[in-house]
């Protein structure tokens, strides 16, 4: 649960890969110290925190963090990305917890750009769980996916 967090909150997530929460899930698993339904359940619970705490950080500070000069200097950008949010609210929620490089940063975004909360937290629900059903079936198929390469 706590690397599920760390993984998906936008201070930490940088430091902590989604690769690392991936191979201690397949270790868990395969050594048999934990069964698929307890790394599902720690991974949504973890991931689904890490992006609340990652809304809830953009909400109170972000609109601090858009008067950084190095945010300023990127205004054109910054303003695509609200864009984004604003016309594919669910597709952009969903891809931005499908994609690593992106997972920390996309709830705190939402946050900063106040999107509102009620429909964040669906999305996030659902995005949440799509991620942790792709991480066990990757965990379960670790052997077949392996014996490719």
């Amino acid at each position: 649960m706590l690397l599920g967090f760390l993984e998906s909150f936008v201070i930490s997530g940088f430091f902590f890969p989604s690769l690392l929460l991936y191979l201690m899930a397949v270790f868990l698993y395969l050594e048999n110290i934990s069964g698929i339904f307890l790394i599902t359940i720690c991974g949504y619970i973890g991931a689904f925190l890490g992006d609340q705490s990652s809304y809830l950080m953009g909400r109170l500070y972000g609109t601090n963090a858009l008067n950084w000069s190095f945010i300023k200097k990127r205004q054109k950008q910054v303003d695509k990305v609200k864009q984004t949010f604003d016309k594919y609210e669910f597709t952009a929620i969903l891809i931005g917890r499908m994609t690593p490089s992106l997972r920390p940063f996309s709830p705190f975004f939402v946050g900063v750009f106040r999107l509102n909360y009620q429909r964040f937290l669906i999305f996030d629900l659902i995005a949440c769980s799509v991620w942790a059903s792709g991480l066990v079936l990757l965990v379960v198929l670790w052997d077949y996916i392996a014996n490719l390469f």
